[in-house]
This record gives C-alpha cells, structure tokens and sequence, in this order.
C-alpha cells in the first residue's frame, strides 16, 4: 500500500492527465452515442449470434497501433499518438457500454462493463505502461541530442527490454481474447 501511495506522489503530473483523456474520451463517446447510437443497437441486439460465429480479433489493430507508437516514439509524435489513440479507446468503451444500456438496460450495463474489462483492459493498462516507458525514452533521446553525453542512468536497453515485454504481453492477451473471450462472452450472456 506503500508503495501505492509513493507512485501516485511521484505520478501525479501524469495522473491528472490521464484523467483529463479518461474524461475527455467518456465525452466523446456519450456526443458518439448520441449521433448514431440507433445503428450499433440493432447491431448489439445479436451479440450472441456474432459471438457464436465469430472471434473477438484485434491482432492486426494492435500490431498497426504498436508499430505507429514506437515508430512515433523516435520523434516526438509519438507523445501525441498514445493520447490520442487512449481517448479513442475510451470513447469506443463509453459508446459500447450506452449501446448495451439502451437494448438491456442495467443488465446490459452490467454485461457492458464485462465485456470491455475482458476485451481491453489489459490492453490499456499495457499501453500507458508502455506509453509510461517511451516518455522516458524519448526524454533520454533529447537529451542526448541536446547534450551528446551518455551516463549510467541513460539505459536504454533495459528500457527497451521493458518495452518488449509489455509488446509481447499485449499480443498473448490478444491472442487470449482471439481465442477465449467470445466463449467467455457467451457463457455471460445469461446476464441480457
């Protein structure tokens, strides 16, 4: 718990970012919802039969998003991406979540919030770790440039062994979602 509380001291500056993104994206997805939300909820209303029939698949999404970030973490467009790309996210769980709400009511709320934990979760606390991670390399690289000197604290390589764990991470979860989440899913579904 310790430890907790020091993290959060030390992140605070971050932190309040990521709520403004959090906020800003659950704003997004209510004035989304709001504009089209007839659409999805005619979708939503067979979620069963597409989850019989279908896998839950966001390998190529991920592996295009990861490589934008890192490509974009060498420069600094790629502070931009990942905050951009995490109110994207939250918009999409804000959306789902008010689609399943209008078709099912609280239940659907309920199965919403389910079904978001399963499918992203993961996958957003993987990407700010990893977004975490490349503020710090980028912060080394400019450095770098603008003073040409290298010291022990600038270990890149350990950085990027972090780094490529949290990528490797991020596709077994993809891979989990491919390959179980739409039982799991299906096996929620009393819940609607």
């Amino acid at each position: 718990m310790k430890n907790i509380r020091t993290s959060i001291k030390n992140n605070q500056k971050l932190l309040k970012w990521l709520l403004f993104f959090i906020l800003f994206g659950i704003l997004i997805g209510f004035i989304l919802y709001e504009k089209t939300g007839d659409t999805t909820t005619r979708e939503l209303s067979n979620i069963t039969a597409y989850l019989k029939d279908n896998h839950i698949n966001y390998i190529v999404l991920h592996l295009f998003i990861l490589s934008l970030i890192i490509m974009g973490s060498l420069t600094i467009i790629g502070i931009v991406i990942i905050p951009i790309y995490l109110v994207f996210e939250i918009s999409c769980i804000t959306y789902s979540i008010l689609a399943f709400v209008s078709i099912y009511n609280f239940s659907g709320f309920i199965y919403g919030f389910l079904y978001n934990i399963i499918t992203k979760l993961v996958f957003i606390i993987l990407l700010l770790c990893l977004f975490k991670k490349l503020i710090t390399i980028i912060k080394i690289l400019i450095n770098l440039y603008l003073n040409k000197e290298i010291t022990e604290e600038y270990n890149i390589k350990n950085y990027l062994k972090k780094i490529s764990i949290f990528i490797l991470t991020i596709f077994l979860n993809d891979i989990f979602i491919y390959l179980w989440a739409s039982k799991i899913l299906l096996k929620l579904a009393f819940i609607l």
